[in-house]
């Protein structure tokens, strides 16, 4: 059986946007969340290494509060 996610409390905008971006790319939604959470932790990773550049990516997921989660 193929897992399923329900999410609740997304905004109506949230939820368009959502599903407007993966059409887009022709993905289905499972799709566009799988690449949303590789670049999410590609991003992480890197704004994690302080590298010129990137400071601003970990500016931007701490404002989001994405920044990174131990343990």
């Amino acid at each position: 059986m193929t897992p399923v996610l329900y999410v609740r409390g997304l905004t109506p905008s949230t939820i368009s946007t959502f599903k407007a971006a993966a059409a887009a790319r022709q993905l289905t939604y499972a799709q566009y969340l799988t690449r949303l959470v590789a670049l999410h932790t590609a991003l992480r990773e890197r704004a994690d290494t302080q590298v010129t550049g990137y400071q601003l990516v970990q500016v931007e997921l701490v404002a989001l509060d994405l920044q990174t989660v131990h343990g």
